[in-house]
Order: structure tokens, then C-alpha cells, then sequence
């Protein structure tokens, strides 16, 4: 491995062989941010996205919060747990123009 940041977290627990010591250093920046795996997140994008956003907000609850857009048009869904998520996604009418739903998206 070739890096300028030898004594980076990632490194070190690569060199260790030890993932559960990035975990370790990892989860108290995710819980800051409200990341997975501390909050349930969705991301809508797509032509009916602003609709389908707007629809969400309208129906938050429970600590269920819709932020968005960002720079790429999408919307994030952010619940404390996934079952206020995914009652919310579900009990939400869906626009007529297309809507892409990703659950724990892998890009944020």
C-alpha cells in the first residue's frame, strides 16, 4: 500500500488486520453526522423527485426529516430507525413522473 497518510485510521487497521479498529474510530463521526448505522436513510431522485420530497415532508413525523436537494437533485430521508422509514415511504402517494427510492444508499 502506497500512502502519504501512513499513520491514517484506515491504514492502520488494514496493516492490523483488524477492522473493528476502524469501526471503532469511525462510529463516533457517524453518530455526529447521523449516518447509517445510527439513522435509517433513503435517497429520492428522478423526475418526480421535488414531488415525491415534497410529498415526504408534508407527511414527516416522528423524527423523520427531509433535507434536499443537493448539487445531483436528490433529497435525503432521515429516521431515527428504519420503521418510521419505511412507513413513511410506503404510506406516501407516489408522483405520476418516475422516482428512484435508494435505501442506505452506497453514495451519499
Amino acid at each position: 500500500m502506497q500512502t502519504r497518510l501512513p499513520d491514517h485510521e484506515v491504514v492502520a487497521a488494514a496493516r492490523a488486520g483488524d477492522p473493528t479498529r476502524l469501526a471503532e474510530s469511525e462510529g463516533g463521526v457517524r453518530r455526529a453526522l447521523r449516518l447509517p448505522p445510527y439513522v435509517a436513510l433513503a435517497a429520492v431522485s428522478g423526475p418526480g423527485g421535488a414531488d415525491y420530497a415534497g410529498r415526504l415532508r408534508a407527511a414527516a413525523g416522528g423524527g423523520v426529516e427531509v433535507v434536499g436537494p443537493d448539487p445531483a437533485g436528490r433529497w435525503l430521508v432521515r429516521s431515527p430507525g428504519p420503521g418510521p422509514l419505511c412507513d413513511l415511504l410506503a404510506a406516501t402517494a407516489r408522483p405520476a413522473a418516475r422516482v428512484r427510492v435508494e435505501v442506505d444508499p452506497v453514495r451519499l
